[in-house]
């Protein structure tokens, strides 16, 4: 449960290193009670519009070896093998980060940068499907304290956040994971004295001093806000480093519960659409207290595009959020749309 919002912890925040603004801030009410789903799309201009569902296997594989405790570096290397197995087709996405930057689109590095590093944004963001959650808590810029937390967890994939850490906690996490993964130069980034994010140089940018910015937390930002998309000024900052800590030195042994989870969640979640991945980010992280606001015009966008398109991954992604994560009975696609972005 968060704890309420006071001005003596904005004061903390502030001097934490990752503010937020009014809109931002976890809310201090009560856990929400199970939602009514009501109708999702009343207007029958709209409904009219709805292209067939697709034809899905009724038990989606999930290409997942099975777990078992293994050294750091032997779990980066099957980190990046499941990325890259379970990704969707992202030439449109690419093609629209090198125009915006000046980068070859054909260049194969960076289509495998681009990939692995989506996928990891999308997995460690506030209430991304590694399923960490934003507080404050004072804490140095290391992911050390979140791999802890993984490690003594008992139950990471339902209930409580697996982890929760500050957002400059988060962004090492994302950086030492890209790193991990062969991504490089990404690091941490400061838009504002009291903020963290995570800034990537990609290698081959025509304009010197390229920077792409993945805001790990909405602290600052609004909805919509995401990879190579956030209000704030990519200079704000000298230089960006490579994040070089060795939080898990490579020898260290992951635990098997660790390794599931983790290599799990890649599997169901990466082959999923941005869509499904924002509008079941926004409900986690809003039942979670997390730094994302209500957000519901955003959430209703969200789930009448997907009535419209969406993949077999975005469903098989959807029931097992409904079933595992929420813990409901198994229902039909709409009806879980409509729970997770109720009208009003």
């Amino acid at each position: 449960m968060a704890r309420p919002v006071t001005p003596s912890v904005l004061a903390l925040l502030a001097l934490a290193g990752c503010a937020a603004t009014p809109a931002a801030l976890p809310s201090s009410a009560p856990a929400p009670s199970p939602i009514d789903p009501g109708p999702l799309v009343q207007n029958r201009a709209v409904v009219a519009e709805i292209t067939p569902p697709p034809t899905c296997p009724l038990d989606p594989p999930v290409a997942s070896d099975p777990a078992k405790p293994m050294r750091f570096d032997a779990f980066a290397a099957a980190l990046a093998e499941h990325i890259d197995r379970a990704s969707p087709p992202l030439a449109a996405e690419l093609a629209a980060l090198a125009a915006r930057h000046g980068l070859d689109a054909t260049d194969a590095n960076l289509a495998r940068d681009h990939r692995r590093l989506r996928a990891l944004f999308e997995a460690t963001r506030d209430g991304g499907f590694f399923r960490l959650r934003w507080a404050i808590t004072n804490q140095e810029p290391s992911s050390q304290r979140i791999w802890a937390e993984w490690a003594k967890s008992a139950a990471l994939g339902a209930g409580p956040a697996s982890a929760t850490a500050e957002c400059d906690e988060i962004s090492a996490l994302t950086s030492f994971l890209a790193g991990s993964v062969g991504v490089k130069p990404v690091g941490l980034f400061y838009p504002t004295w009291n903020h963290t994010i995570v800034a990537w140089q990609p290698p081959g940018a025509t304009v010197k001093g390229t920077r792409v910015l993945l805001p790990t937390t909405q602290v600052f930002l609004g909805c919509d806000d995401g990879f190579d998309a956030a209000d704030f000024d990519p200079k704000a900052q000298k230089h960006v480093w490579a994040y070089t800590p060795k939080d898990v030195a490579l020898h260290a042994m992951v635990p098997q519960r660790t390794v599931a989870f983790l290599l799990g969640q890649v599997d169901r979640w990466v082959p999923a659409s941005t869509d499904l991945l924002a509008l079941v980010r926004l409900d986690r992280a809003r039942r979670l207290h997390s730094s994302v606001a209500p957000c519901k015009h955003e959430r209703a966008v969200l789930a009448g595009r997907l009535v419209r398109n969406r993949t077999c991954a975005d469903e098989a992604a959807l029931a097992h959020y409904w079933t595992e994560e929420l813990g409901e009975a198994p229902a039909p696609f709409e009806e879980a749309l409509r729970a997770l972005a109720p009208p009003g």
